[in-house]
């Protein structure tokens, strides 16, 4: 059961960070809201807590939709991070 979650949190975090590149590059800030709630259940499950909140403060900003640079300066920190712990589970299973 926990590999199938890690699995799918895996595979659909990648559609989420490709998803919400492709709305920043088109300024849908509510898109970029909407993908980062869609994410941020599962990083808590996992006890990801630093990368969480980094995350709620991405959707947050993103629901408020007035700064656009700080939108992508936070995606910016979080995609690598996010990255790196998705190849790090994909290697657990």
């Amino acid at each position: 059961l926990v590999r199938e979650f890690l699995n799918l949190f895996s595979s659909t975090s990648e559609a989420i960070l490709a998803d919400t590149q492709q709305a920043i590059g088109m300024g849908n800030f509510q898109e970029v809201a909407r993908q980062m709630h869609k994410i941020g259940p599962g990083l808590n499950y996992l006890s990801i807590h630093h990368l969480s909140k980094r995350v709620k403060d991405l959707e947050q900003a993103a629901k408020l939709g007035t700064d656009g640079e700080g939108i992508k300066r936070i995606f910016a920190e979080i995609e690598p991070v996010l990255r790196s712990c998705i190849e790090q589970l994909k290697a657990l299973t």
